[in-house]
């Protein structure tokens, strides 16, 4: 694509854009060129070139393929009950002890507790495209396990790693209504 064929000055950016899905087809993800160039030339080059809005999304989609990137979301209570609901494959990864967890957690929830030098290891159970929610205690202690179970999924290869946000923990599921198991 040359500049003559986009006279528009909002074009540059999507030329550079375009530099962008090119260069991605050519490492390997061809399904992103061959799907958003054509867009791109379409909607960035014709006649009546329109400036292009984008907004942020306060909301969050439950699945990105694993051939484009990871994603890793931040969520709040409703987030995590839409994410159950509408994700039943979601593995909830409970990271604080075991006691902690025979108190009281989500409903499905399983035990992984992140100070466990094997916490890597037992993450291998679960295939990298499955969705993962984490989530722990709403304690600055809990916050860093939670924090470091993320880093430690990202690095194992995980595609969709969901956390309940670290301020929420399991006090805030149970403060909003959310049904909490209890014992074993």
């Amino acid at each position: 694509m040359n500049r003559e064929l986009c006279q528009d000055a909002n074009t540059v950016e999507l030329m550079a854009f375009v530099r962008y899905v090119s260069t991605m087809s050519r490492l390997g993800f061809p399904v992103l060129g061959a799907v958003l160039l054509p867009l791109i030339f379409v909607v960035g080059c014709g006649q009546n070139t329109q400036q292009i809005t984008v907004e942020r999304l306060e909301s969050f989609e439950p699945y990105a393929p694993s051939e484009f990137m990871q994603q890793i979301y931040d969520l709040n209570v409703e987030q995590a009950v839409s994410l159950i609901e509408r994700s039943p494959d979601v593995a909830i990864i409970d990271i604080r002890g075991i006691d902690a967890f025979n108190k009281s957690r989500m409903p499905k929830a399983l035990s992984y507790d992140r100070s466990f030098e094997g916490f890597r290891d037992e993450m291998s159970v679960f295939e990298r495209d499955q969705p993962i929610l984490v989530y722990g205690s709403n304690t600055p202690e809990s916050g860093a396990k939670t924090s470091n179970a993320i880093e430690d999924l990202k690095e194992l290869g995980f595609v969709s790693i969901y956390f309940l946000n670290f301020s929420i923990g399991i006090e805030g599921w149970a403060e909003a209504g959310n049904e909490v198991e209890r014992g074993y």
